[in-house]
């Protein structure tokens, strides 16, 4: 099996996985099979980011970006601009209180 181009880690802790952490992963693993993508980029969950007003987090790798507040509707948004087109969805990064983190 290729080495991924990409992860995608996806945080499934306490409240990620009540604000739909896990139907979060199950979308872009979806969203990923249907374009083809699925082996080249890999969706893996994570225990916890300790971002937890932000739920749920998500983040793109080696691209360093992180997304906030994502449901499943974002995610082919996420995947054809960012994953496919290299554009992050500027309405979802994750801002700390200095700034975007990326």
């Amino acid at each position: 099996m290729p080495v991924p181009e990409r992860h995608v880690f996806v945080c499934t802790g306490d409240d990620c996985r009540k604000q739909g952490g896990k139907k979060l992963c199950k979308a872009f693993k979806e969203v990923l099979d249907d374009r083809g993508l699925k082996r080249r980029i890999k969706v893996l969950e994570v225990d916890c980011f300790d971002q937890c007003a932000s739920a749920p987090v998500a983040i793109v790798y080696p691209d360093a970006t992180w997304y906030a507040k994502l449901d499943a509707e974002d995610v082919e948004e996420v995947v054809d601009r960012h994953l496919i087109a290299g554009k992050p969805v500027t309405a979802k990064l994750y801002r700390r209180a200095h700034g975007p983190h990326k």
